[in-house]
């Protein structure tokens, strides 16, 4: 069956998500104890900041969490998706889309900090 281009409904999203998704999401989101990059909030989703590596492979296997992976909550990925934070690629939409440098960045010290704050209260235990 031919695809319509123009339909995104038509579009297979899933090469996103390996069968491990499961998997990767949850240590992704335990990889902050849970917590949200960007605010206090339980984490309950995973990010994609980016679909694909320079290599071409795409982004979904323990090696993206914290570099394009990134655990947030609801409100927050709503946020990371809106079109100020979130470029859209209309010639390749499953995996062409990614956020800003700015909000990446964003993304990647959240991350960083809540990793931290995670080791220490290890260590204090």
């Amino acid at each position: 069956m031919k695809k319509n281009k123009n339909n995104i409904q038509d579009v297979d999203w899933s090469i996103r998500y390996p069968e491990n998704w499961a998997e990767i999401s949850w240590k992704c989101r335990e990889s902050t104890n849970f917590r949200c990059c960007l605010c206090r909030s339980e984490a309950t989703q995973t990010h994609h900041a980016l679909y694909t590596y320079r290599d071409g492979k795409v982004i979904a296997d323990f090696r993206g969490i914290g570099s394009y992976l990134f655990p947030l909550c609801d409100d927050c990925h709503e946020i990371a998706h809106h079109p100020f934070n979130y470029r859209k690629d209309l010639k390749n939409p499953v995996l062409g889309n990614k956020n800003s440098p700015r909000f990446y960045k964003q993304l990647r010290s959240g991350w960083l900090k809540k990793k931290q704050l995670c080791q220490v209260r290890m260590e204090q235990n």
